[in-house]
């Protein structure tokens, strides 16, 4: 009766992936979350990330290289 809706197989890796990348977000320290959200998902500068926490920008540059390197090894770990 109704036409069955097909997803392509790329459409689901890419939600997948998604899904995966904010699941290992959350294991995240939650201020290293917010630095990781706000730069990648948020297209936000190190200038208005770090405003927003009132750190340095070389801070903040320290808190995403240290949360990507959770990332990493949360990924090797997996």
């Amino acid at each position: 009766m109704f036409d069955e809706v097909v997803i392509p197989d790329y459409e689901l890796t890419e939600f997948d992936n998604t899904r995966r990348v904010f699941k290992a977000l959350l294991k995240l320290p939650a201020r290293y979350e917010r630095v990781i959200r706000m730069r990648f998902f948020q297209e936000k500068t190190l200038v208005e990330v770090a405003e927003t926490f009132e750190l340095t920008q070389g801070r903040v540059w320290q808190m995403e290289a240290k949360a990507l390197r959770m990332l990493k090894n949360k990924k090797k770990n997996a």
